[in-house]
């Protein structure tokens, strides 16, 4: 498809899942009409399935290991003519329309420049109970569909491609790249209005393979915040409210009434590395990369 026109591409960031990712791509070549292009971006040869570099559309590239930089490396590859990107997980099934509505929305609203779709469900499902849920949404436009300024997430998110020509994903955030989307999403306010589309669903798996460690993510909590905050982004309340506090409090917490949901001590324990940094006046969220 080298040097061919595309109007709607889809990214797709993928490490160490390749039955899930291909599961995910071809309920994204479901889509009626499917996209122009669709672009995963993985590490090595073992994060995808052969068969699937052969799907009509589907290109496989070869990216820097993390979210943020996979996802950069895709947007380096797009063909000309792109005018609108999907950026998704791998653990996704999209309801009918989700690309065909996100579209149809971004053409009609100049002004929107980074639109968010919604989750029918997020977590704790398979794939086929994944796919009748999202093959009995439905789901029209009503006046009150758009709603701006919503936090969105980078796995169920379209963005203009002229903003992505203008803000790339931080790379500083590395390997899960935790909040990269709210970074993200903040600084395309810069250049337009962003919001939550309630027509645009799909199903998140949160599948658990290739997940951060949790002394990882627990660093991660804490750091990557404070690091949006440095760039202006993120005020000091907000910081502590949303942030600090509740991981404190859920992590800590959890620690006493025994939560094995996650580690809560390994995630206490990263919490407690990213601080003792912070507190020597270096906000590093690369250091993750360093831990176990």
């Amino acid at each position: 498809m080298s040097g061919a026109p595309v109007g709607h591409a889809v990214i797709i960031p993928s490490v160490g899942r390749a039955g899930v990712l291909f599961d995910t791509v071809k309920s994204v070549l479901a889509q009626t009409p499917p996209p122009d292009e669709t672009i995963v971006a993985v590490t090595e040869d073992a994060d995808y399935l052969s068969e699937m570099a052969t799907l009509p559309g589907v290109r496989v590239i070869k990216a820097r290991r993390g979210s943020a930089l996979q996802r950069n490396d895709a947007i380096a590859a797009l063909s000309p003519g792109t005018d609108f990107v999907t950026f998704l997980d791998d653990d996704v099934e999209l309801a009918p329309g989700y690309l065909a509505n996100a579209r149809a929305f971004l053409r009609q609203h100049p002004e929107v420049v980074l639109l968010g779709g919604g989750f029918i469900r997020n977590g704790g499902i398979s794939r086929p109970q994944a796919i009748e849920l999202a093959q009995a949404f439905r789901n029209e436009a009503q006046p009150d569909s758009f709603q701006p300024g919503a936090v969105l997430a980078g796995n169920n998110m379209t963005a203009r491609r002229g903003v992505l020509d203008l803000e790339k994903f931080d790379e500083r955030f590395r390997l899960y790249s935790w909040l990269e989307d709210a970074d993200f999403g903040k600084r395309c306010l810069r250049h337009g209005q962003s919001g939550y589309y309630a027509p645009c669903q799909l199903v998140h798996l949160a599948h658990q393979g290739a997940r951060p460690s949790d002394t990882r993510m627990g660093f991660m909590q804490v750091m990557n915040p404070y690091y949006i905050h440095r760039k202006g982004l993120l005020g000091w309340r907000e910081l502590l409210r949303r942030h600090w506090l509740r991981v404190l409090r859920n992590n800590f917490g959890g620690l006493l009434i025994f939560d094995r949901r996650v580690n809560r001590w390994q995630r206490f324990k990263g919490n407690c590395i990213a601080f003792s940094l912070l507190l020597r006046g270096r906000c590093e969220p690369e250091y993750v990369e360093k831990l176990p």
